[in-house]
């Protein structure tokens, strides 16, 4: 799957919750432990218990009791990624979230390395295009130290100019190497066909002309707009009492909240291309090739009958494109469909690779394969497998109490109500073939298909003549 949204987790959903059911003051959701049974009598899922609360400063603080073993982590999610980097400074809220790792206004980079690891762990923060998480665990007896830590990351990070540098440097070399992984340049590719000049088109790290010029006083200025309370949610998890709780709240009572106006985002449209794309780098010895066409918003109700669609189309093993492409012709070693929601519309992509002199076969198989699925749906043997591997699946995606509180942190940020977990096998269950089938005429449209390869254009390019006008372009290295 590729690295590009956080929010896939477990059986590879996106998993949300609604905003409007947080509560405005501490109180207990408690919905039960989690069980699951076979049979006719079969008990419906149920997630652990949970505690949620609203500081006054608009921090959404979510409790998870866990006293199996003797720890506790902490994980926060903020409402920003690089979809809010202003035009010239992509790459800006990847540097703001990832040096928040390296120091605060009270603990250099390296004191900082060492308190955490004094504890046995470190702070990890990554950046997707709609936002930053950040997250550390220690030992339960450790748990103040690890509280005063994380708060002090969070709250007065030092955005020093020696670590900057440094991590421009890395960035940059990161980003001139991206070609040199061609199934990660692939995805972006397509990423790029697909949503042109939204920032889902664009790397999360930016460009490296961009990154060059990003400052000190861009980090900053980008650090105070966005890491609010009121833009945050906080996930405590694990061995905790009540007097952990409070320090908890304290820590975090005086970050100061702000009034947020909403960011202008370029509209979402369909590409009119109509040709192939074909980005040639010399040497290659095998083609990518990526199709695909944009898709749904995470709150689309038929969010859940398309996830039961890509099973059969290309999201399992058994799939009718590993089938045809990969089993029965041998064109690929892996073929993979995947429906990716987000908060605007995301995308169906189709993701594989050949040999050189078999890329337009396998184009041509997939393109048909894709047709037929799109006019004649799946049948009814297909859906009760799909329906049994995604309600197999769904317990191990919040078994632990640290991915059920990750989760529900990113669930708030999509708006969809509790229901979406606690009903999940029960939902699953009562969709009917007609419903997956009508949503697939609605949201499966070959027209709108597009088609991305990055290949050597002296061995392909006459075979991808036979499939439409091509597209060349040179790849930049």
């Amino acid at each position: 799957m590729k690295n590009k949204n956080f929010l896939k987790i477990g059986c590879g959903s996106l998993l949300a919750l609604n905003l409007a059911l947080i509560l405005a003051s501490c109180s207990t959701g408690s919905l039960g432990s989690s069980s699951v049974s076979s049979g006719s009598s079969e008990k419906e899922f149920q997630l652990r218990s949970f505690q949620e609360e609203t500081l006054s400063n608009g921090l959404k603080i979510i409790f998870v009791q866990d006293d199996t073993l003797p720890r506790v982590s902490l994980g926060m999610v903020v409402k920003v990624g690089s979809n809010q980097d202003p035009a010239g400074q992509e790459g800006l809220g990847h540097l703001t979230g990832w040096l928040l790792e390296d120091g605060t206004t009270h603990r250099s980079a390296l004191r900082l390395a060492d308190d955490f690891a004094y504890l046995g762990t470190e702070i990890n923060a990554s950046v997707t295009h709609e936002t930053t998480s950040i997250g550390a665990s220690s030992l339960a007896s450790e748990r103040k130290k690890l509280l005063d830590l994380f708060a002090d990351v969070m709250l007065s990070p030092a955005y020093s100019q020696r670590e900057l540098e440094r991590k421009k440097e890395q960035t940059i070399s990161s980003l001139k190497r991206m070609i040199d992984n061609p199934s990660a340049y692939a995805d972006h590719l397509l990423d790029e066909t697909l949503f042109a000049q939204h920032p889902y088109g664009r790397l999360v790290m930016g460009t490296p002309e961009a990154v060059k010029k990003i400052s000190k006083s861009d980090l900053i200025k980008h650090y105070f707009k966005y890491y609010r309370p009121n833009n945050s949610i906080l996930a405590v998890v694990g061995a905790l009492d009540e007097n952990f709780k409070k320090q908890v709240r304290s820590a975090f009572q005086s970050w100061q909240s702000k009034d947020f106006e909403k960011d202008a985002v370029v509209p979402l449209a369909e590409n009119s291309m109509k040709s192939l794309r074909l980005v040639s780098k010399s040497g290659l010895k095998q083609a990518q090739i990526r199709l695909g066409h944009l898709g749904i918003q995470r709150n689309d109700p038929d969010f859940l009958k398309l996830r039961l669609a890509n099973v059969v189309l290309g999201g399992a093993f058994a799939s009718r494109l590993n089938q045809r492409v990969r089993d029965d012709l041998g064109l690929t070693y892996s073929i993979s469909s995947q429906f990716d929601a987000r908060k605007d519309r995301g995308s169906l992509e189709i993701s594989t690779f050949s040999r050189n002199d078999k890329t337009a076969q396998a184009i041509k198989e997939t393109l048909s394969e894709f047709k037929k699925f799109a006019d004649d749906g799946i049948s009814s043997k297909e859906l009760e497998s799909a329906k049994a591997l995604l309600v197999g699946q769904f317990p191990a995606a919040i078994e632990t109490s640290d991915r059920l509180a990750y989760n529900l942190m990113v669930l708030r940020y999509y708006g969809i109500p509790d229901s979406y977990l606690n009903d999940f096998i029960k939902n699953v269950k009562a969709i009917t073939l007609k419903e997956v089938n009508e949503a697939i005429k609605r949201h499966y449209n070959p027209k709108d298909l597009k088609v991305v390869v990055f290949a050597d254009q002296a061995t392909v390019l006459d075979q991808l003549k036979t499939i439409n006008e091509v597209k060349i372009e040179q790849a930049v290295e």
